[in-house]
């Protein structure tokens, strides 16, 4: 792996041991490989017995955690560890070096020289700010401190160590001029060596209080606002009729159940559940009684086009033989689907209907008709459809009821009825 920096000239870090001894901390820097997926990785160099790598590892994981906790730029790094100064033929075992993993590390990617410093404690975790650990024989760890570090020196150490510290001891090493510092996590032992960036949370400003000017002018455009929902809501305009969808938009298409035969509810234009049917729009006639209703928007709208349509055509026909008619039943927009401008700027779109819980009633005998549904297509908006499909649906709801009233004459006529 390519090293990323040479090692630059800093002050020293110390890792100590139970023996009496310390050894310096050095390191490398290099880019993981492209199969690494850990955003930081550490090895020890040296030859060393026990969970030194692991302590590493620790170290490092809680370095690049703090560190982007001020910094979010950190990029992925391998770092590798070089103890320097080992005693020959002893054995090096046990974790409390991750302390001093972690200081040499911040040290380097911070790029901020804080001065000797001496470290003994265990990195028990990478996460939640590198929590320490207690270690063994801080009283021969603390004397190798006093005897490597120079005048204002750092020595950091477990802070549940702290009392067992001689007084004696910690007076000497006082004396010296060394900087002895209990911690319990790395975080708050590279919060006491380095500078991170800080941002002070931002206050919220005192409150402005608006003249009366402005309080007038919003109460007047809060009650224009509401007056022009209400409307908007009365004649079914968008948001709550939903009829057309803006020019350049991407298809839009209504699917709706293909049988609706409940007459007390109806599917929603949205499809996503039932709602009462509601504003039924009688026009009465002469012997003619239709009343077509349809939940509140564009279906209101096309149940009133085809009562007046149908209307007109069963008036004309019952002139000839007149008679009570009675129909009744429920529009429905089962789908409509709009097609953004082709290269000519035009719009197309598509509608189906149905008329669903359809009655015809001639004299005293009422029936139920099957769902009736129709589809228009061509130029155009969807709205500009609606005078055509009314017209449609009044042309097969007369078809059905003549059809109808034929089939009952020839019933009756069968059964001696005139």
């Amino acid at each position: 792996m390519p090293e990323l920096a040479d090692q630059t000239d800093r002050s020293t870090t110390w890792m100590l041991f139970e023996s009496g001894s310390g050894v310096v901390v050095d390191l490398s820097l290099y880019s993981p490989s492209r199969d690494k997926t850990r955003p930081i990785d550490a090895y020890v160099v040296t030859e060393c017995e026990g969970d030194f790598t692991g302590s590493a590892r620790r170290a490092a994981e809680a370095v690049y955690n703090v560190v982007r906790q001020h910094c979010s730029a950190f990029d992925p790094v391998v770092v590798g560890y070089d103890l320097q100064g080992l005693p020959g033929g002893r054995p090096v075992t046990g974790e409390s070096g991750g302390l001093a993993f972690a200081i040499a590390l911040a040290k380097r990617v911070l790029n901020q020289d804080p001065g000797p410093v001496a470290a003994t404690g265990e990195v028990k975790s990478g996460h939640g700010g590198g929590p320490v650990g207690p270690v063994k024989g801080i009283k021969a760890k603390m004397e190798a401190a006093g005897r490597l570090v120079p005048e204002k020196g750092w020595v950091f150490y477990p802070k549940e160590n702290d009392h067992e510290i001689p007084d004696e001891l910690r007076t000497s090493l006082e004396g010296k001029g060394l900087r002895l510092q209990p911690v319990s996590s790395v975080a708050e032992a590279l919060g006491l060596l380095f500078d991170f960036p800080t941002s002070e949370p931002k206050k919220d400003p005192p409150p402005v209080r608006p003249k009366k000017s402005l309080l007038k002018t919003a109460l007047v455009l809060a009650l224009v606002c509401v007056s022009a929902l209400l409307v908007a809501k009365i004649h079914g305009w968008p948001p709550f009729g939903r009829e057309t969808s803006p020019t350049g938009s991407d298809l839009i298409q209504t699917q709706l159940p293909e049988e609706v035969t409940d007459e007390k509810t109806a599917v929603t234009n949205d499809g996503k559940g039932t709602a009462p049917l509601t504003e039924s729009v009688p026009v009465p006639g002469p012997g003619v009684n239709i009343k077509l209703s349809g939940k509140p928007g564009i279906a209101t709208s096309l149940a009133q086009l085809t009562t007046e349509k149908l209307e007109n055509l069963l008036t004309k026909k019952n002139a000839a033989n007149p008679q009570i008619i009675n129909i009744t039943g429920q529009v429905v927009i089962r789908n409509i689907s709009e097609m953004p401008p082709d290269k000519e700027g035009a719009l197309s779109a598509r509608m189906t209907v149905a008329v669903t819980g359809l009655t015809f009633g001639g004299g005293k005998t009422t029936r139920s008709l099957p769902v009736l549904s129709v589809t228009v297509h061509g130029k155009g908006s969807a709205k500009t459809f609606l005078p055509e499909v009314a017209s449609a649906l009044a042309r097969e709801i007369a078809n059905k009821t003549s059809l109808q009233e034929e089939s009952r004459k020839e019933e009756n006529a069968g059964r001696g009825f005139e």
